[in-house]
Formats: structure tokens, sequence, C-alpha cells
């Protein structure tokens, strides 16, 4: 993993599978920041219902995270800490869901869409 200071948001970004993980609060702060309204996605992630364990461990605490959908103007699969310590976003739910809801038009959300668009597969 990588950190990647992005406008004073700090994404910890893998190079392996190009997912990232974001600390409590991140999301939002990045929303914000381009524009978009963070309301909706905060308190649908909290109160997303647990699901399911996922492979990946939150850097934190080291439990493993787990799958929560939430309704942000449609379901989006999000892999949380149990504990709230942040989200673990992949490459897939970043290129193609996060963006384009969170109003990407400022240079933070910019920067992520040409992250995430030239990410292998």
């Amino acid at each position: 993993m990588i950190i990647l200071d992005l406008d004073g948001v700090e994404i910890d970004y893998c190079q392996d599978c190009s997912g990232c993980w974001l600390d409590a609060g991140e999301l939002e702060l990045i929303v914000s920041r381009e524009g978009g309204a963070t309301g909706k996605i905060a308190s649908a992630v909290r109160r997303g219902r647990e699901g399911e364990r996922t492979q990946h461990r939150c850097p934190a605490c080291g439990r493993r995270l787990r799958i929560e959908t939430v309704d942000v103007g449609g379901p989006l699969d999000l892999e949380r800490c149990p504990r709230g310590h942040g989200l673990w976003l992949t490459r897939e739910v970043m290129s193609s869901t996060v963006l384009e809801r969170a109003a990407a038009q400022g240079p933070v959300g910019s920067l992520l869409a040409d992250m995430f668009r030239a990410s292998p597969q």
C-alpha cells in the first residue's frame, strides 16, 4: 500500500488490486470537497447492515471487514470495519459508483477518476 495525500485527504492505495482504504470520515470529506452532498452517504454508512465477512482486514484493528449494502440513490456495497475505523473500496466500486455519485468535478475527484480508470483490472 502507498499513501497518497490528495488535498489533505490521505488515501491508502493498493498497487496490486487498485483498491483503497479510507479512514472514517474521509469519503465524506472527498465528496464534500467535490461539491456533493455528504449527509446521505454518512447516514447510510452508519445505518448499513453488517453482512458477510470479506478477505480484507482493517489496518487499524485487524478485524475482518464486513460487506454492507447502503442506499445512496441506489444500492452500493461497501466493505467496512465493524468498529467503524474506515472503508475499503474496490477499484470497481470507486470507478463506477463512488465517483459518479460523489459529483466528482473538482481536482481531487478528477485525479481519483483518472487513477481508477487507468488502473489495470
